[in-house]
């Protein structure tokens, strides 16, 4: 998350030349693609361990938790962003991550 924060300034200054003001609106998208995704990943991590839950007698275990998918997920973006952002050299920084 720090990593996307402190480089989005610089995006949107040196790589897509816009003025610091407007720049600083982008954030605006940050913060509603934050809000959808937890209301999204509320519901895909919750109903799986609702449903694992009642079929154990409403006993509640951490491993009912979809925890391999979100990780996949961080993950593949995370990889795409410093790829994209490091093109010369994405192997390097991709592994450096």
């Amino acid at each position: 998350m720090y990593l996307i924060l402190s480089t989005f300034p610089t995006l949107c200054t040196d790589v897509c030349h816009e003025f610091t003001g407007i720049g600083g609106l982008n954030y605006i998208l940050l913060g509603l693609g934050a809000f959808v995704d937890a209301y999204l990943c509320d519901d895909l991590n919750d109903r799986p361990f609702q449903r694992r839950k009642a079929r154990n007698h409403d006993e509640s275990k951490p491993e009912y938790r979809v925890f391999a998918i979100g990780n996949m997920i961080t993950l593949q973006i995370m990889q795409t962003y410093i790829g994209d952002t490091y093109t010369k050299y994405a192997a390097s920084a991709i592994a450096a991550v």
